[in-house]
Formats: structure tokens, C-alpha cells, sequence
């Protein structure tokens, strides 16, 4: 038993310094949905609240009313530096985040555990799962999503430092994929997959600049 322990844990050697590329607020990104085992009864393990956006735009929509309870002796510098520390470490998390769903989207049997979970209410019931489409479908639009998110809190990058943000991020995603799954054909699919929702995720965060631009 210790032995096999001990071989996960050097499985997971390569995902730890993959991850070391991003950063720490990835990392957390990266490992949080699976918080949802904590709660098995009542979420199941995939569950739509933990592997989607929606704890990530909950936390944007309470992050302005709570810096601005800030006290009065916090100058508009530090209050400043606060916001965009707090709107960094969003955009990395997400970035985080839209590596697992991603890894998600690419169907594993589509049973069981791959499928997307709808919390539940014990005893009255247990988590019930969406359909294999839907649940693909599920994670694939909030990986896209959350690296929308991304690019906007981020669209201050310079393009070179994007560029070089999406080729890390598609190396965790890869020695994630590895470490987890041990299967590499799976690797092409997700490369593609990868590049396909970076692009629309670059392509609709630059529409939208350019229309606010255009309207002020």
C-alpha cells in the first residue's frame, strides 16, 4: 500500500512542475473542482457548481463591493493595487480552471464519473448526471468561458506574453492529461481543442475591446 501511494505521488512530480510555468493562482485553479469529492453526497464528483465558472463570476461580482469596504486610512493607491492583485489572481486561477475542464471535455467512456453531476439534496435524493453530450458540452463552454475571462483580465498583456502564457498553459495541459489518464492519443484532440478555444476566446475578448473603444 505504501509503495502504490508513493508511486502516485511521483506521478504527479511532472503536473507539480508543469504547473511551476504559470503560477500558484493557477495551481489553485487547476486542482479546485475536484473540491467537489468533499462533498460527494451532495454535489458528485464532476459537479456542474465546481467545474464551471459559476464560484469564479461569483467571486468578480463580490470583489469591487469588497474592496470598496476597504478602510478610509487604505489610500487610493493601495486600494488600486488591491484591485488588480485581486484581478491577477483571478485571471490566473481561471486560466487554471480552464485547463481541468478542458482535460474534462475529452470523452473518457462517458460514464459514471465523467459525466456532469446536478447537486442534490440528502436524504431526499443524490446527485443525478447530465447526459454524455451534455456534459461534454458543459465543460467544453466553460473552459472556453473561463479563458475569456482570462483574456480580459489580462487584455493589458503584450501579444508575445499571451502567446507565451497559452504555450505553458498547453504543457500543464498536456503532463495533466498524461499524469492523470496515461493516455498520449488523447494528446492531439486536446492540442487542437486547446487552440481552438484559445482563439475564440482571444478573438471575442478583442471584439469586445475594440466595441467599448469604439463606443467611448
Amino acid at each position: 500500500m505504501a509503495r502504490g501511494a508513493g508511486g502516485r505521488w511521483l506521478w504527479h512530480l511532472p503536473l507539480l512542475a508543469a504547473v511551476a510555468f504559470l503560477r500558484p493562482a493557477s495551481a489553485a485553479g487547476l486542482f479546485f473542482p475536484d473540491i467537489d469529492q468533499l462533498f460527494l453526497s451532495v454535489l458528485g464528483h464532476r459537479s456542474v457548481v465546481t467545474h464551471s465558472v459559476l464560484l469564479p463570476l461569483l467571486a468578480l461580482a463580490a470583489a469591487p463591493p469588497v474592496l470598496a469596504r476597504l478602510p478610509r486610512w487604505v489610500g487610493p493607491g493601495a486600494r488600486a493595487a488591491a484591485e488588480r492583485s485581486a484581478a491577477w489572481f483571478m485571471a490566473w486561477f481561471l486560466l487554471g480552471l480552464a485547463i481541468h475542464l478542458m482535460a474534462d471535455a475529452v470523452p473518457l467512456g462517458c460514464r459514471g464519473y465523467a459525466l456532469a453531476k446536478l447537486p442534490a439534496l440528502p436524504p431526499v435524493s443524490r446527485p443525478s448526471s447530465l447526459a454524455c453530450g451534455a456534459s461534454l458540452l458543459w465543460y467544453a463552454a466553460n473552459a472556453v468561458v473561463a479563458l475569456a475571462l482570462c483574456e480580459w483580465l489580462l487584455r493589458r498583456e503584450g501579444e508575445a506574453v499571451t502567446a507565451a502564457r497559452y504555450l505553458a498553459s498547453g504543457v500543464v495541459l498536456a503532463v495533466y492529461v498524461l499524469v492523470n489518464e496515461r493516455r498520449p492519443i488523447l494528446l492531439p484532440v486536446l492540442a487542437l481543442a486547446w487552440g481552438a478555444a484559445a482563439l475564440v476566446a482571444r478573438y471575442a475578448v478583442l471584439a469586445l475591446a475594440r466595441r467599448g473603444s469604439g463606443g467611448g
